[in-house]
């Protein structure tokens, strides 16, 4: 089907495919991200202290069921556990050349285009028994905002963009033993966006603006080891997300009801914690998300499902992402019966090279490090702290031309990005007491 979009002249039907095109960088994503591409790892202000090393055995708390749900039978009675991450981004875009990048349009760099939020999450946890544990979560694993301002030069691939997603995990977990323990989840996930991309290159362009949204269905699997006292071997798996959003598409002249797939990925997380002696604790960590499922989708038109046409050619959204990893070691030292220290280093391989980089979501390899203090006021509450910073290393450069999935001739752009990430993280835990009493274990460690 044709998607009429007026007595427009065929230069600028190139200028909307262009356009549209560019908003496959961000159908779900923000430009400065903060678990590679747009994924959002900020869910436990304790496991942040240490960069999330450990989390997938419980080093976090019972806010680690958000990445292995059998944590939870670590900590007996009812829990509830509140963070509140502010997360400060930094991509700064400086052009470089390219068509529309200078002479005879000399419009202006992008600038910094991160914009800063606010994430919460919760988490609360119940002993039903001695080996029955049941728990929840309130999670928002992908999101955040990117601005570009009017007149700059890559404003054809991406003004804005805005994501939000919530994530609701009820959660089960067995005790078989001091030894093995297993937890599963149901993911309850919704997910929207709204992308506007520039129509031309003058800073009057109007813009042409993707919306859509979806509700999803996955799950989340676990299993804890501690093969001896003080050791914990944790491994977690979130399942992906195979979304089919439905919204609309519209331009200056027209609008049409569309649909469009976005398979958002798994991630498979592996934790260890060592206690070392009664003070300290080493923590070690590594993830695996499958970006490589977050390829091309095609946009269609939601009336009779055929493909979306702008101009001349069907609109796909395109990325081309591999698979990401995640590599974190931290430490914790119980300085007294009140306070705990933490700190923490990663390094992580983001799903986006410098084939696929684009405005939009400039994001390359990271490293990160934090620090992190709690205080325990009583039995019962517990204040945490983290601070981290991440900052990009590797290729910083964005080619917008041919090979590149977001390109659409004749604008090419280039340029160069600076990004770092500051997060500061605050913490509530409450424990509200022992609910069951502890029976005798089948299997001891020593």
């Amino acid at each position: 089907m044709l998607l009429v979009l007026g007595s427009k002249s065929s230069k600028v039907n190139r200028s909307l495919l262009m356009s549209v095109v560019s908003l496959a960088a961000l159908i779900a994503g923000s430009a400065s991200s903060i678990a590679g591409s747009f994924a959002l790892r900020e869910q436990d202000t304790v496991a942040q202290g240490t960069s999330f090393a450990g989390s997938a055995a419980g080093a976090g708390g019972i806010s680690s069921m958000y990445w292995n749900p059998a944590v939870i039978t670590q900590s007996p009675g009812y829990n509830t556990q509140s963070n509140f991450s502010g997360i400060f981004p930094q991509a700064k875009v400086t052009n470089t050349g390219g068509l529309g990048a200078g002479a005879p349009f000399n419009l202006g760099s992008p600038g910094d285009i991160g914009q800063a939020a606010l994430l919460p999450s919760s988490s609360a946890s119940y002993q039903l028994s001695d080996k029955i544990f049941l728990g929840i979560t309130s999670n928002t694993p992908f999101g955040l905002t990117t601005k570009t301002p009017f007149g700059s030069a890559s404003q054809t691939y991406g003004t804005s963009s805005k994501i939000f997603s919530m994530n609701v995990t009820p959660t089960f977990a067995y005790r078989f033993n001091d030894f093995i323990s297993v937890g599963a989840g149901l993911q309850v996930q919704y997910f929207k966006t709204t992308l506007k991309s520039a129509t031309g290159l003058s800073a009057l362009s109007p813009n042409v603006i993707l919306k859509g949204n979806d509700t999803t269905i996955g799950y989340t699997l676990g299993v804890t080891l501690t093969p001896f006292n003080g050791t914990n071997i944790g491994i977690g798996y979130r399942s992906g997300h195979d979304n089919t959003l439905e919204g609309s598409f519209s331009t200056p002249v027209s609008a049409v009801k569309i649909k469009a797939d976005a398979n958002l990925p798994g991630v498979l997380s592996v934790g260890l914690t060592q206690d070392i002696n009664k003070q300290w604790q080493a923590m070690a960590g590594f993830e695996w998300t499958n970006w490589g499922r977050f390829s091309r989708f095609p946009v269609t038109n939601a009336a009779n499902g055929a493909p979306l046409i702008v101009g001349a050619n069907p609109l796909v959204l395109a990325f081309d992402y591999k698979d990401s990893y995640y590599m974190s070691l931290g430490a914790a030292y119980k300085y007294n019966p009140e306070w705990t220290f933490r700190g923490g280093i990663a390094y992580e391989v983001s799903p986006i090279t410098d084939t696929t980089r684009a405005t939009r979501l400039p994001d390359t390899d990271r490293f990160w490090a934090s620090l992190g203090a709690s205080y325990k006021f009583n039995d019962k509450f517990t204040f945490d702290l983290s601070y981290s910073h991440a900052f990009g290393v590797g290729g910083k450069r964005i080619n917008v031309a041919a090979g590149n999935p977001v390109f659409s001739a004749p604008v090419t752009y280039f340029g160069k990005v600076n990004a770092s990430l500051d997060i500061v993280s605050v913490g509530l835990r409450y424990h509200f007491g022992e609910t069951a009493k502890k029976e005798v274990p089948l299997i001891r460690k020593g």
